[in-house]
């Protein structure tokens, strides 16, 4: 069984909204999208992290793809989400939230988010952006994405967040669904 250590939003295009109140479950991650992370932390410690880009479906047959931020929640197929919107996920400020964004649309106008390279790029800087106990990310294989292109982009973040237009959207909240071990935070 495959799992991968993160904690999703989606990232729709414009013209694509989720359906209110549907459940999503993750199908599978998309083939060709998935990269291993070496995480360095402050603390001195490392572990390996996978990276990929995840297609859900809802019970109407609706499919969105997901770009995961967070790398320390487990998740795996099967797992339902329920989407929301953005403005009630209060974990992040407002400078994370656009951070996020420009960051996800720097990605996304580059190499696309439905390529390794975009996805590396996006969760990687967005993984640094949301825990301050990462010092480095280096992907462990060669996605034409390296450390030296994750930092610049991450060190660049504030200044991406004003200079994109950002025509990505993000969904989620931080509540936690308890009511089987299917579920887990909601979002992507």
């Amino acid at each position: 069984m495959l799992a991968l250590v993160v904690g999703c939003f989606a990232s729709l295009t414009q013209t694509t909204l989720a359906a209110e109140n549907s459940v999503y479950v993750i199908k599978e991650w998309v083939p060709g999208t998935m990269v291993s992370n070496g995480i360095f932390y402050t603390n001195g410690t490392s572990t390996l992290s996978s990276s990929t880009l995840m297609k859900l479906e809802d019970q109407y047959g609706n499919v969105i793809y997901a770009v995961c931020v967070d790398q320390k929640t487990t998740t795996s197929i099967g797992v339902k989400y329920t989407m929301v919107d953005l403005e009630d996920y209060t974990v992040f400020d407002a400078d994370q939230k656009a951070q996020i964004l420009a960051v996800l649309n720097y990605a996304s106008t580059k190499y696309g988010l439905h390529t390794a390279e975009g996805v590396a790029l996006a969760q990687t800087v967005i993984w640094r952006i949301i825990h301050n106990d990462i010092a480095y990310i280096t992907p462990t294989f060669n996605v034409g994405i390296t450390q030296r292109e994750i930092d610049e982009v991450f060190g660049h973040r504030f200044d991406l967040a004003i200079d994109y237009n950002i025509p990505v959207t993000l969904q989620g909240t931080a509540v936690k669904v308890y009511e089987d071990a299917t579920y887990a935070y909601y979002g992507p």
